[in-house]
């Protein structure tokens, strides 16, 4: 049984029993202090649609996994799949007339290689004027650190409309030869998603 990463067995962490399957929906928008492109999402849009995660589970039971909670922080770093998700983000954005064409198009390139853009960041906390391809990005800012639904609403919509999602799914280590079933749970979940929508 799998407690926990040879990091955290090196560095002195406690053992935590890890879950057979777990699907990772940490985000760096997660959090009541955004910084950098952060501030720009919504805090509660999630990588993995519910209803994805659902399908997951059953699929993985079906398979005799059982999906147990996340090991990780619901704050996460901005990885490959949360850079993809971010930037199509802001083209929607544009797409939806939220943003001018431009701007979405330079903070889509910021999502890929400098999420914590110092210009940005200024423009977006109202240190500096709005500018050239950052126009629009004061407003945005605004808009997802309101205390409304109106951020999640707008999150909500971008995941229907857009089908953007990001699915990573943890094995425990120790069902290594179990790997080509899990596989095939997963690619069963996303087929039965696709057909949903």
């Amino acid at each position: 049984v799998t407690f926990g990463s040879t990091y955290d067995l090196q560095n002195g962490g406690r053992p935590l029993r890890r879950s057979e399957a777990a699907v990772v929906v940490s985000t760096p928008w997660a959090t009541q202090q955004p910084v950098g492109l952060a501030r720009l999402l919504p805090g509660d849009l999630r990588g993995t649609p519910k209803k994805l995660e659902r399908l997951v589970d059953l699929e993985l039971e079906k398979q005799g996994f059982k999906l147990g909670p996340s090991p990780y922080p619901i704050q996460g770093p901005w990885a490959l799949g949360i850079r993809f998700l971010a930037a199509r983000w802001f083209q929607w954005l544009a797409e939806k007339g939220h943003l001018p064409m431009e701007t979405a198009e330079h903070m889509a390139m910021l999502a890929w290689v400098n999420e914590q853009d110092a210009e940005a960041e200024a423009v977006a906390t109202g240190k500096v004027p709005e500018h050239g391809k950052l126009r629009g990005i004061r407003d945005l800012a605004v808009k997802m650190g309101e205390w409304s639904h109106s951020a999640s609403n707008l999150g909500e919509v971008f995941q229907r409309e857009a089908k953007c999602f990001t699915l990573v799914i943890e094995m425990r280590c120790d069902l290594a030869p179990r790997a080509e079933a899990f596989g095939l749970a997963i690619a069963e979940a996303l087929h039965k998603y696709s057909a949903e929508d």
